[in-house]
């Protein structure tokens, strides 16, 4: 009753246009969406999208050596995906991770059972910037993606370096700024296959630096899943 109380107060919307939609994304913003969607051909490394079916890499990945094995994500980061995910992590519209999650699982189900994952790991945020949110947009993503795929959520990251804002620094930036920003909490993930799960991957930084130290700390194969991803060629 309490549920269907609150769906009545607060209807589900569409996470592209805030259209009251009982889906989560309407047939309006469903054509665009549609189009947004990363296909091959992809990248080996990352997943983003690449113009040549020739090429393996992105340039990115051909310049860039990664602890990570491989990656994924379901959409370009373009609008009205880019402004989507803006609201979620910065306008308190958590409720989107449910659509998300469920878009997440839709995708990329299958190749987390290829990929023989043994946990998911969310992308951490420093706990004074948690407070000031309230929530963790990374956390609540791995935990709806846990009710699709039955993989549990292991919050074994912790990022001990309260960082600048990845989107205001350059590549070169980033990857300096995320130095040692991360740390092991608990858990035992030596031999484990873990995937990371994120918002958004840009110039790899935060991915790389991540699985860096699980890697570190005797993790096996280290993914990662991420809403939208930068395109670069």
């Amino acid at each position: 009753m309490g549920k269907k109380l609150l769906c009545l107060l607060w209807p589900t919307v569409c996470v592209f246009c805030g259209a009251p939609n009982s889906n989560g994304i309407c047939e309006r913003c469903k054509e665009t969406e549609e189009r947004l969607r990363i296909r091959q051909p992809v990248c080996m490394k990352c997943g983003r999208s690449i113009l040549s079916e020739e090429k393996e890499y992105c340039r990115e990945c051909e310049e860039h050596t990664y602890s990570f094995e491989q990656g994924a994500a379901v959409w370009e980061h373009v609008p009205p995906v880019s402004t989507s995910i803006y609201r979620f992590k910065y306008k308190n519209q958590r409720a989107y991770a449910e659509i998300y999650g469920r878009e997440l699982a839709k995708n990329y189900k299958e190749l987390l059972r290829q990929w023989k994952i043994d946990y998911l790991v969310p992308i951490p945020i420093h706990h004074r910037r948690k407070k000031a949110r309230g929530y963790n947009q990374s956390e609540l993503l791995a935990k709806e993606l846990e009710k699709y795929v039955g993989i549990p959520v292991l919050p074994v990251l912790e990022r001990g370096k309260n960082t600048i804002p990845q989107k205001r620094l350059t590549a070169t930036g980033r990857r300096k700024n995320l130095k040692e920003a991360f740390r092991i909490t608990a858990g035992d993930i030596r031999g484990r296959n873990l995937l990371l799960v994120d918002d958004i991957y840009t110039t790899g930084s935060t991915m790389e630096e991540a699985s860096r130290i699980l890697r570190k700390s005797g993790a096996g194969k280290v993914f990662f899943l991420t809403l939208s991803i930068g395109q670069y060629n």
